[in-house]
């Protein structure tokens, strides 16, 4: 379990990563014909137990200031299959949505990952994450001035007063 006071380690993150895995596999192990659609009770459990694992995780990973949401809403197997089937086409196209809900999930992890495994200062790349996700909406405009770039500080002012 990654805690909501601290980074969170590498292994968590991979933890989470084989989970939201283990859930895509769920998902897209519906059966041939598409009624009805019923899954027996051990899949029901397990889906359901994953879902609600990675949900909390992602929440706290989330919490610890990596703006990070769970994509997937449906927390038992049949909705899944039934989001699935409800796009139409062929079976191995529609066994292959569980994988689309997460892939950006999946990505951003991978790098909060990589990032968490060679940061030298996981703390500072935390609050780097916090203040990033709080600007988001936000322009800011860096520039060193001398005296000899006097034209160019007009260009900046203009900017940030079109965009304020």
């Amino acid at each position: 379990m990654i805690y909501a006071r601290e980074p969170p380690e590498p292994e968590s993150i991979a933890s989470v990563l084989h989970r939201i895995d283990a859930l895509i596999g769920l998902g897209s192990k519906y059966p041939a014909r598409r009624s009805p659609i019923e899954a027996d009770d051990r899949d029901k459990e397990r889906y359901h137990r994953l879902w609600q694992e990675v949900d909390a995780e992602l929440n706290n990973v989330s919490a610890v200031g990596f703006p990070i949401a769970n994509p997937n809403l449906l927390s038992d197997i049949e909705s899944m299959w039934a989001w699935c089937i409800g796009f139409g086409g062929s079976l191995s196209a529609l066994r292959g949505k569980p994988r689309e809900l997460y892939a950006g999930t999946i990505e951003q992890l991978k790098q909060i990952k990589e990032l968490l495994s060679s940061a030298d200062a996981p703390l500072e790349l935390q609050r780097e994450f916090r203040e990033s996700a709080l600007r988001r909406n936000e322009l800011f405009i860096v520039m060193a001035f001398r005296a000899e770039t006097q034209q160019f500080r007009a260009i900046a002012k203009s900017a940030a007063s079109a965009v304020a």
